[in-house]
């Protein structure tokens, strides 16, 4: 568990032009290009902008995925906790059981 996931207070200061693509909540996956807004840090890294006090939230950030960074949640930077993490894995994987059964 990377140490943002359990809520370091680390909160990667985002820049003005990523904080622009994201105002309208419409973008779920970035690109790699925006892999230095969030300064180095992997995991669930919360984020904000000092600009736009609306884009907030909290983005799961990993190189080895593609695209590298998914944003989970909009407009809370709390931590996303390992309970968390595990009621979504248990409830995605039942969703699949039932939905391959059909």
């Amino acid at each position: 568990i990377h140490h943002n996931m359990l809520g370091s207070g680390s909160i990667a200061r985002i820049s003005p032009s990523l904080s622009a693509l994201l105002r309208r909540r419409e973008h779920w996956s970035l690109s790699s290009s925006f892999l230095k807004d969030f300064g180095g840090m992997t995991g669930f890294v919360p984020f904000a902008c000092p600009v736009y006090d609306s884009v907030s939230g909290v983005a799961l950030v990993d190189e080895t995925m593609s695209p590298p960074i998914k944003i989970v949640r909009y407009g809370s930077t709390d931590p996303i906790d390992t309970q968390y993490v595990s009621d979504a894995i248990l409830r995605a994987t039942s969703l699949r059981e039932k939905l391959s059964s059909q």
